[in-house]
C-alpha cells in the first residue's frame, strides 16, 4: 500500500522513534485494547512517529542518491556526520500493492529505497492534517494482507527490473510493457514527468 508507514520504519534509527514505538505497536496488536483505535492513530505519538520516519527516509534517500551522483557538496558530508542515519538498506524482493489489485515487484535495493520514499509523497487535501495522514499510514498497514490476497489471483504483477532500460519520457507512446509500467508507477503516485520538444 502506498502510504503504509511500516516498511519505512527501518529507515529511522531506533533511538529516534523509541519513545513512540510502544504506542504504535499497541495500534497493531490485535490483543491490545488500542488495536486499530483511531484516536490512537491520530495521537501526538503517532504524528511524531510518522514525521520522524518520513524525515529519516528523506535523509537516507538523499544521502544515498547524493553519494551515487558523486555529490561534492561539503554540506552533505557535514550533515551526515551530525545526523544519525539508519544503517538499514533494503534487500530481497519488495512487492508493492498499488491499491488497484496490481502488484509491483522490485529487487534493486537502491530503487526500492527511492520508491519507499517517493511513493509516500502526499497530495494534501485542504481538510487533511498531519494527524489524519499519520492515522492513514498506520491503517494502510492493517489492510495490506487483504490487498495482497486480493491482488494475487489477478496475477497482474509489474516487475521493475532493468529500470535503466526504461525511457525517461514515454509521452503516452511505447509498447504494451512500457504502458503497463507507466500505469503502475502512476498508481504508486509516481507521476511521470513528460518532456516536450
Amino acid at each position: 500500500m502506498r502510504y503504509d508507514i511500516v516498511p519505512r520504519t527501518l529507515l529511522a534509527p531506533l533511538s529516534s522513534i523509541q519513545r513512540e514505538l510502544q504506542t504504535i505497536l499497541n495500534f497493531f496488536n490485535p490483543k491490545s485494547r488500542y488495536f486499530n483505535y483511531e484516536p490512537l492513530g491520530k495521537s501526538e505519538e503517532a504524528t511524531e512517529f510518522f514525521s520522524t520516519v518520513t524525515r529519516n527516509a528523506l535523509c537516507v534517500t538523499s544521502h544515498i542518491a547524493c553519494s551515487y551522483m558523486g555529490c561534492t557538496n561539503l554540506l552533505s558530508d557535514a550533515v551526515t556526520s551530525l545526523v544519525e542515519l539508519s544503517p538499514y538498506r533494503p534487500c530481497g524482493t519488495y512487492v508493492f500493492c498499488t491499491g488497484n489489485n496490481k502488484l509491483v515487484a522490485l529487487k534493486n535495493p537502491d530503487a526500492v529505497l527511492q520508491l519507499l520514499f517517493y511513493s509516500l509523497q502526499l497530495s494534501l487535501e485542504p481538510e487533511e492534517n498531519i494527524a489524519d495522514i499519520a492515522c492513514r499510514s498506520l491503517k494502510e498497514h492493517l489492510i495490506y494482507e487483504a490487498e495482497l490476497q486480493a491482488s494475487l489471483p489477478a496475477k497482474d504483477v509489474v516487475i521493475l527490473d532493468n529500470l535503466e532500460k526504461l525511457p525517461l519520457s514515454s509521452d503516452g507512446v511505447g509498447d504494451a510493457g512500457t504502458k503497463l509500467i507507466d500505469a503502475a508507477l502512476n498508481d504508486l503516485g509516481l507521476v511521470s514527468i513528460r518532456c516536450y520538444s
